[in-house]
């Protein structure tokens, strides 16, 4: 009785263990500036070879479990992005997607939808036209602010 008492927490221990070494390979960022630009780079030097970038943080703002990061880049000229981390049950956070673009442009990312949460939107900019000062500077809003 002793011996499949000890193999069972043993084996519980072993299963704990694991799950938590993975679901860290995962989610492993931790927010602050240095951090999060760091996992940016990573992340976007995935999607793009062959460009050397180097995010530099602008602005970030937690909506839930979610985080939108707003960037820009310390190599390249009218470049802004701006990427999306979700919170683990760690504390840490994950990459889940990004959005850059070299400028004049307006572009936008929102928040993940799958998550039963309010989606958020931000809206960043890069040598706007003058007829569109309102959006020059990067802001934050919430989607329903959108449609009024």
């Amino acid at each position: 009785m002793a011996k499949g008492k000890l193999s069972t927490t043993i084996t519980l221990t072993i299963t704990i263990i694991l799950a938590i070494t993975v679901y860290s390979l995962e989610f492993n960022v931790f927010d602050t500036e240095s951090s999060l630009m760091n996992s940016t780079k990573k992340y976007i030097h995935q999607a793009e070879e062959g460009k050397m970038y180097e995010p530099k943080y602008v602005l970030s703002e937690k909506i839930g479990s979610q985080m939108i990061v707003v960037f820009s880049d310390k190599n390249y000229e009218n470049f802004m992005g701006a990427i999306v981390f979700q919170r683990g049950v760690t504390g840490l956070w994950r990459p889940t997607k990004a959005q850059f673009e070299t400028g004049p442009v307006i572009q936008s990312i929102s928040t993940n939808e799958n998550l039963n949460e309010d989606i958020y939107t931000a809206y960043f900019s890069i040598n706007c036209p003058p007829e569109i000062k309102s959006y020059k500077t990067s802001n934050i809003y919430h989607s329903s602010c959108l449609s009024n």
